[in-house]
């Protein structure tokens, strides 16, 4: 059984956009008081959130705690959405490489395999965002998060391109994604960096640490495993 299509996460696993997309969130609530140990702990409990999920929440607490006032929490989320999106948007395109990305879209593109884009930015942001980095090229198709959370897009993608989560890579950095491929019976290749504990932990079977130059390595021992 040889395993044909590969889905990516972006931040994290093909450029160095992490930390912006998460001090974003401290960013646009930065004229209100007492914000940062809240949206710390909604990011924590909330891995496969996106922003509006991680933004409603945080505007419950933060109203709870009598320090905004709104009428209308979606109006008052989409608001705070649009801010969030102007600051992650820019830097994300001009977000470093991650060492190996583009030079491995480039070859498992040549080789045959299908490759899929899967994040938590909204569809309009990310197409924009890989076709600028000059990467939307190599990707059959790119899902963000505008149809659900991170689980239920994986579904989708699965349901959409009628192909068999056996036959299928995902490349992540984060435990929510390790999560969700596990449970759909997904191969999981974890990218070991800052924003996570991978490269302290046994239990993972596929690691890359810190870049992807030896992905194709991995894909090959993997199809040759199988």
């Amino acid at each position: 059984m040889e395993f044909n299509n590969i889905i990516f996460d972006f931040d994290g696993v093909l450029a160095n956009s992490n930390k912006i997309k998460k001090d974003a969130y401290f960013d646009i609530f930065r004229e209100v008081e007492g914000t940062k140990k809240i949206i710390g702990e909604v990011i924590k409990r909330n891995p496969d959130d996106n922003r509006y999920g991680i933004i409603s929440k945080v505007l419950k607490r933060l109203k709870e705690g009598g320090k905004v006032q709104y009428e209308d929490l979606e109006s008052e989320t989409q608001k705070y959405a649009k801010l969030y999106a102007e600051r992650t948007e820019k830097g994300q395109i001009e977000a470093k490489e991650i060492k190996g990305a583009t030079e491995s879209l480039k070859r498992l593109k040549e080789r045959g395999y299908r490759l899929f884009l899967h994040t938590s930015t909204t569809d309009d942001s990310i197409g924009r965002v890989a076709k600028e980095r000059g990467i939307g090229v190599y990707f059959d198709k790119i899902y963000g998060s505008s149809r659900g959370k991170k689980a239920e897009v994986m579904q989708i993608i699965i349901k959409e391109n009628k192909f068999f989560p056996e036959r299928t890579i995902s490349v992540g950095d984060d435990d929510s994604e390790l999560e969700i491929a596990e449970r759909l019976g997904i191969r999981f290749i974890a990218l070991a960096n800052e924003s996570n504990n991978f490269s302290e932990r046994s239990d993972l079977r596929y690691v890359l640490y810190g870049d992807l130059t030896k992905l194709l390595d991995i894909i090959n021992k993997i199809n040759k495993e199988n």
